[in-house]
């Protein structure tokens, strides 16, 4: 199995939190979107929120957090 690891470039480094995004949700609710990714054994999910609030600006949030699934429940 192949794993990922830190990459750099001049003055850039990327560094994977989760290695393979393998399954993707997708919520919503009126005020958000909620795009919701995790690896296939659904241990470790990544968000990504979409405001709907604001019709004339896309307002995209990555927080950059790793969550497990009790986080994802309350978040949801």
């Amino acid at each position: 199995m192949e794993t990922m690891s830190a990459k750099s470039d001049n003055n850039a480094t990327c560094l994977p939190i989760i290695s393979w995004v393998q399954k993707i949700a997708l919520y919503e609710t009126k005020a958000r979107l909620f795009i919701i990714g995790s690896n296939n054994t659904q241990t470790r999910f990544r968000v990504l929120k979409i405001d709907r609030t604001e019709a004339k600006e896309l307002n995209v949030i990555d927080d950059k957090l790793e969550y497990n699934q009790q986080e994802i429940r309350e978040l949801l």
